[in-house]
């Protein structure tokens, strides 16, 4: 097979020894009696935690005994014994360790990207055990992940439940082996007869595994009936012709031994069929990717016609099959919920909203990342409050993705639950396991500790004292909100808000008290208790999708084009992003001039949404604003263009223009940069790699730019000093798969350092995402909800965004915190006014 061909010359490359080909027998399903892991140590004692057991235990506030790799005890009042290590972990939350139900943690770069279309192909023979992918997993609290080969093909082969933890042998990391075959419909081929030609391809294989089956219990059946016969025969022959019925006997079975040997030959010949019949017997299940409704039924009818056991995956395009969905059996992975890069094809324009309609209580269900590398697992938590925030209830989503996914892939035995006996696969986190903000604190896999952190116990930015309580979908043109947490200058705290008119006119620093009924004269006063009430957040930096409406690449120098003139506010992506709370946008240009133009502050779901149309402008010194067909082409000439113009020169432009107007259009252009100079307008710089950001920083000290901003997707951490020295904020770009690690903490590098952080994207759920990961790796909270409201706007000279007197009555109340992926707004009020949720 091409794919363990090429895997054994990368071994070879690598000098990776012969165990990553370990047979199957050496890697089965036995997981605790195949190899023990290190038992010699001492006890551990998790003590006086929250423990989530996803189990009959439910939850309770009490210690864990973990012995020998496994759980020696659990309950309320449990005893330590004398030599162990304890951890006091009161505040902090416990929960079985997490499963990953679509990975590719373990695997060689060349077997994530290698296909093929038969069964046999076994995962297992492609497990890199050096790799240190996982120890990204385990800072998430995943400890078991199943891995299947590549969805190119038809049918991908079997896949494997594998360990998350340090391992060096091939041995250690499996689990479970044969948990399931692996078919995709429609994630090659884009269109509907594609996808027909993979479901025929499908039934052939079943029904050819079918009739070996039928012709297999026929060979067994006249076996039986010779065997049967031979023996009453000779029962009845006397000792004589017993004996020559024997060497008779003896004579046919030799025989029938040679046909079996020639048969058995035969079968092995085609391994795929003999894997089919193992489905066909209900040994293991059909693990079937599928996306769209046509194919979704089709296999749904294949399954109820050969009687298989059938797992469903992925399920993003099947909203006209939700009834069948809930009457069906079949279990479903369901994911993903969020796409950190670009979706596949056959992904694209997904919609999950159908699951939340679904009752998920009474089926086996769980969620993954259907991440195409081993790092991308690293969002399964983010994952799952992209579904709690749908609605789906956070114990249901835990349970999901803890004692279902053990159920579905065979290892409930082991892991899965909190319970005395089984594997100790435990996560430790510092708030609401749910979160996707809250940091692990401890992580064990098989008793042995393989993260750890010294995280402190922390209100989880999902918690709150009491029901978070939204405002009336009409409000009085004057009214009073208070509440015990607003959001101001980044922090929370009691605050009240008076709104007249749809402007703030009073703001209070604690709790306004209401007694008794107001009166006429009286604005009315709504007391939200401990509910979250923050500014209209604010995007830094964004296109809201219409990046090539405000384009335009005729020339390098482009300083006098404003984005706000080309700016639809009436686009879907616009009104789904005040939606989801977010009110102020810088808008900026596209990306191919290296002297972008100006950005611009607009205010959404507003008839006169332009607040102002120059409020920063827009230099880049990267790849997308090089270009060999004019000038500059090169970083060095990116960098002459930007000093001559604060300089007072101008590239020489290709367009033929008269006089008269190409003396207005320079005259124009250096009238924009001269208010950057001037401290006008802020000055924005796009750079990504170290040596741009040296030239940005280099360009903002020879030309005296007052706080200029650096909007990065590179690595800042090493220059975060020299980032502060200046007085430079920082943009935040939306991190994607291969970032998920890193870029958090080149950002936090840089907050420590005291460089102030906003946000670039272009949607509500990239600017929340990436503040939560933020929030995950250290960043103060406080430094990033600064970053989603004043301190983000002032980055590129927004004013008038936070809760001030004077200021519009544009505010977001929330369920629970925005930098809890979880929580919805449950009012957007824009001008004192409630946004329609419609």
């Amino acid at each position: 097979m091409q794919f363990l061909r090429r895997f054994r010359i990368a071994t070879i490359v690598f000098g990776l020894s012969l165990t990553l080909f370990a047979t199957t027998a050496a890697v089965g399903d036995d997981t605790d009696d195949k190899k023990k892991q290190d038992s010699t140590g001492p006890s551990i004692v998790l003590k006086d935690a929250t423990i989530h057991s996803s189990g009959p235990a439910g939850t309770f506030v009490g210690s864990i005994v973990v012995t020998d790799g496994k759980i020696a005890a659990i309950g309320e009042n449990v005893e330590s014994p004398d030599d162990a290590k304890v951890y006091d972990l009161t505040g902090f939350h416990i929960t079985p360790g997490l499963i990953e139900s679509r990975g590719k943690l373990w695997l060689t770069p060349q077997a994530v990207s290698e296909s093929n279309a038969k069964a046999e192909l076994k995962v297992v023979d492609a497990i890199d055990p050096w790799n240190e992918d996982w120890q990204e997993l385990a800072a998430q609290g995943i400890t078991s992940v199943y891995v299947q080969p590549n969805s190119v093909s038809a049918v991908g082969g079997m896949g494997a439940v594998l360990r998350v933890g340090p391992h060096g042998s091939v041995e250690d990391i499996v689990m479970k082996d044969d948990v399931a075959v692996q078919v995709s419909i429609g994630t090659r081929g884009k269109s509907s007869k594609d996808r027909y030609a993979q479901i025929q391809a499908l039934e052939k294989l079943l029904k050819s595994a079918q009739e070996k089956k039928k012709d297999g219990d026929k060979d067994k059946e006249k076996k039986d009936a010779k065997e049967d016969s031979d023996k009453k025969k000779a029962d009845s022959d006397d000792k004589d012709k017993e004996d020559k019925d024997d060497k008779d006997a003896d004579e046919d079975k030799k025989k029938d031994d040679e046909k079996k040997d020639d048969k058995d030959a035969d079968d092995k010949k085609d391994v795929t069929k003999e894997i089919f019949k193992r489905v066909l017997k209900r040994e293991i299940p059909l693990f079937v990717e599928v996306h769209h409704s046509d194919s979704l039924k089709r296999v749904i009818a294949l399954a109820k016609e050969f009687e298989i056991r059938v797992v469903l995956d992925g399920l993003t395009k099947v909203t006209s099959c939700a009834d069948e969905l809930a009457d069906s059996n079949h279990a479903m992975v369901v994911g993903p919920f969020f796409e950190p890069g670009a979706a596949p094809e056959y992904r694209k324009d997904g919609d999950l909203d159908w699951f939340a309609e679904l009752d998920s209580d009474e089926k086996l269900w769980t969620l993954s990342t259907f991440a195409g590398s081993a790092r991308g697992s690293q969002a399964l938590r983010i994952n799952a409050a992209h579904a709690v925030s749908l609605g789906i209830d956070s114990d249901e989503v835990l349970k999901a993705l803890t004692a279902n996914a053990a159920r579905m892939l065979g290892v409930a035995d082991h892991v899965g639950t909190l319970e005395k006996g089984k594997q100790a696969d435990i996560a430790v986190f510092a708030g609401d396991p749910m979160d996707s903000s809250t940091p692990a604190r401890l992580v064990l896999s098989h008793g042995k500790v393989i993260f750890e952190s010294d995280v402190a116990a922390m209100e989880s930015a999902a918690a709150k004292t009491g029901e978070a309580i939204a405002l009336p979908s009409l409000l009085p043109k004057s009214y009073v909100v208070t509440t015990t947490r607003m959001l101001r200058d980044g922090k929370l705290g009691p605050g009240a808000i008076t709104v007249v008119d749809g402007k703030i006119t009073l703001v209070a620093k604690g709790v306004v008290t209401v007694e008794g009924e107001s009166t006429a004269d009286e604005p009315q006063v709504f007391d939200l208790g401990d509910t979250i009430v923050t500014p209209g957040l604010v995007i830094a930096h964004s296109s809201l999708g219409q990046a090539a409406a405000i384009n335009d690449s005729t020339e390098s120098d482009a300083s006098h084009l404003r984005a706000v003139d080309a700016f639809d506010p009436t686009t879907k992506q616009a009104k789904e992003t005040l939606a989801a709370g977010f009110v102020h946008i810088g808008l900026a240009p596209g990306t191919s001039n290296t002297s972008s133009g100006a950005m611009g502050h607009v205010r959404l779901g507003v008839g006169e949404y332009v607040v102002s149309p120059t409020i920063a402008n827009q230099f880049v010194l990267g790849n997308s604003a090089r270009n060999a067909e004019r000038f500059p082409a090169s970083l060095n000439g990116q960098v002459r263009m930007i000093s001559d113009l604060f300089g007072g020169s101008l590239v020489d432009s290709r367009v033929y223009l008269s006089d008269a107007i190409a003396k207005s259009v320079a005259d124009e252009k250096l009238a924009c940069v001269k208010e950057v100079i001037d401290g006008k307008r802020k000055p924005i710089f796009l750079a990504n790699d170290e040596v741009e950001i040296r030239s940005v920083i280099a360009l903002a000290k020879k030309n005296k730019l007052s706080a200029p901003t650096l909007a990065s997707n590179g690595s800042v951490g090493d220059l975060a000093d020299q980032l502060a020295e200046n007085d430079m904020g920082l943009l935040v770009y939306p991190i994607g798969t291969a970032d998920l690690n890193r870029r958090p903490l080149q950002t936090k590098a840089a907050v420590d350092a005291g460089v102030p952080i906003g946000f670039v994207a272009d949607s509500a759920q990239q600017v929340r995402t990436t503040a939560s990961m933020l929030v995950s790796a250290g960043v103060p909270a406080e430094k990033v909800l600064s970053g989603l409201t004043e301190g983000g706007a002032a980055l590129v000279g927004m004013e008038n965004v936070g809760l001030e007197p004077g200021a519009n009555a544009d505010f977001v109340v929330w369920s629970a915190s925005p930098v809890n992926l979880a929580a919805k707004p449950l009012n957007v009020i824009v001008d004192g006014k409630p946004v329609s949720k419609k």
